[in-house]
């Protein structure tokens, strides 16, 4: 940005609101160092807050509390795994694995990670029953893994809101579709790593609980019809003219995968 447009960075500014006056914006900040205050006059906005930020100074802006929208989010899952063959040593079989699986249109993607003597002592060094068990484990059995299994936004099922005090909420559930695509997905991955003479070690697998899940997204998503809480194809809100959204606030869709790109693609 430095390089292709003269570009100030104002440091340790926190915005607290974004006003519509006319055909410009006021945008209200504090400074974080000195604690004061100051408003800033803007008549194009590309706002890239991140997605609960966005959502919350939107929702803020159009006085709209108490209406609970959809809160997407990639639904994730994680397996415990044991290879027979692969030493402690070797660090570059599965550990460099990802993976995709089609379930009706619908992909769920992932990878492997080796378990490591570091990861042990953060999860249970503060018990000592469970420390001693756990480098038990890490030294009799040969390697140990974790897969980590992204599903799409289509098998979530949270909302988020404004209150009447402007605290953002949000509700996390589990979409019902869920449990069977985990369940076939799941299948699926192990029958493929038989061959490989991998196992399951069903005490480290389970399916995460809403707000352990990962990618936030949808809130403000882009749609052909222009109404409320959405914006068009350039980012644009609507009935905000020349203010648009940069983040995955705007992504109508988040697939079982990092989407860092897509929203890249979509500012640019």
């Amino acid at each position: 940005l430095k390089q292709d447009n003269p570009v100030s960075y104002l440091d340790g500014l926190l915005i607290l609101s974004i006003t519509k006056k006319k055909d410009e914006y006021l945008i209200k900040t504090k400074n974080l160092h000195s604690h004061t205050e100051r408003t800033f006059r803007a008549k194009y906005l590309f706002v890239c807050m991140g997605v609960l930020s966005t959502t919350k100074i939107i929702l803020e802006m159009n006085k709209n509390y108490n209406n609970k929208i959809p809160l997407l989010t990639t639904p994730a899952a994680s397996i415990g795994l044991i290879s027979k063959d692969y030493r402690k040593s070797n660090n570059i079989n599965l550990s460099n694995l990802t993976f995709e699986i089609n379930l009706k249109d619908e992909f769920v993607s992932g990878n492997f990670l080796p378990i490591s003597k570091s990861l042990f002592r953060q999860a249970y060094d503060k018990n000592i029953l469970l420390r001693a068990l756990s480098y038990a484990c890490f030294f009799l059995l040969p390697r140990i893994y974790v897969l980590n299994m992204y599903f799409p936004s289509s098998l979530s099922a949270n909302n988020i809101y404004l209150d009447s005090n402007k605290q953002l909420v949000i509700e996390g559930m589990t979409h019902q579709g869920l449990f069977s695509s985990y369940r076939e997905a799941r299948k699926i991955l192990l029958n493929s790593l038989k061959d490989r003479k991998v196992f399951e070690l069903p005490i480290f697998s389970s399916l995460l609980k809403p707000g352990e899940d990962i990618h936030y997204g949808g809130t403000i998503p882009i749609s052909n019809e222009p109404k409320d809480l959405t914006c068009n194809i350039k980012g644009e809100l609507n009935g905000y003219k020349n203010f648009y959204i940069c983040d995955a606030s705007s992504m109508k869709y988040l697939s079982g995968k990092p989407h860092s790109f897509n929203m890249m693609v979509h500012a640019h």
